[in-house]
């Protein structure tokens, strides 16, 4: 279901700075969730912009770079966005 993929992909959005002090990866407690779309939605809804909006690296807040994923067989996958 779309309702229950977007609220995991937020709440691995803003959980993203304990996976990576960067910020630029997430990492979904659940597998085979369509995340595409709504990480594009997240991003924009809770102001995580492209690296070059600003030159103050402590205000920035850079756009997901990799998500990491278990497939249906358990195996732990990693794609760039």
């Amino acid at each position: 279901s779309q309702l229950p993929a977007r609220q995991f992909v937020e709440e691995a959005l803003l959980a993203r700075h304990s996976v990576d002090p960067s910020g630029e990866i997430i990492c979904l407690t659940s597998g085979g969730l369509p995340w595409k779309s709504h990480l594009f939605n997240l991003e924009r809804q809770h102001g995580i912009t492209s690296d070059d909006t600003t030159t103050d690296k402590h205000k920035r807040s850079p756009l997901i770079k990799y998500v990491l994923y278990t497939d249906q067989g358990g195996m732990w996958r990693i794609q760039c966005v």
